[in-house]
């Protein structure tokens, strides 16, 4: 993937800034003007297969999300981790603690 396209135009821009306009700071900017052109001219070229791609990732990825939601809380109730705000509970606010174990009330 290609870094952030801000920071690699406001090294370019300072350059020309500091040297004034140059041939060097021309062809830098006319080589990045050609990779941006270049870098939208292949998303147009793909985009219908690049977003068929990503309408079936989706689906994976609510899947993984799940499966990796469930395992979590598994892993936390098997270490007992549930129990924790319970316990902090009736340590800094016992009389409220006692009153939501009483039943109905």
């Amino acid at each position: 993937m290609a870094p952030c396209a801000g920071p690699v135009l406001g090294l370019i821009l300072t350059g020309a800034a500091l040297k004034w306009a140059s041939v060097g700071t021309t062809l830098l900017l006319l080589f990045y003007a050609a990779g941006a052109a270049a870098s939208l001219a292949l998303a147009l070229a793909v985009r219908g297969r690049l977003f068929a791609f990503m309408k079936r990732s989706l689906g994976v990825g609510e899947s993984i999300s799940r499966n990796l939601g469930v395992a979590v809380l598994a892993v936390a109730i098997a270490f007992g981790v549930d129990r924790v705000p319970q316990v902090w509970a009736q340590i800094c606010a016992p009389r409220l603690a006692l009153q939501s174990t009483l039943p109905y009330g």
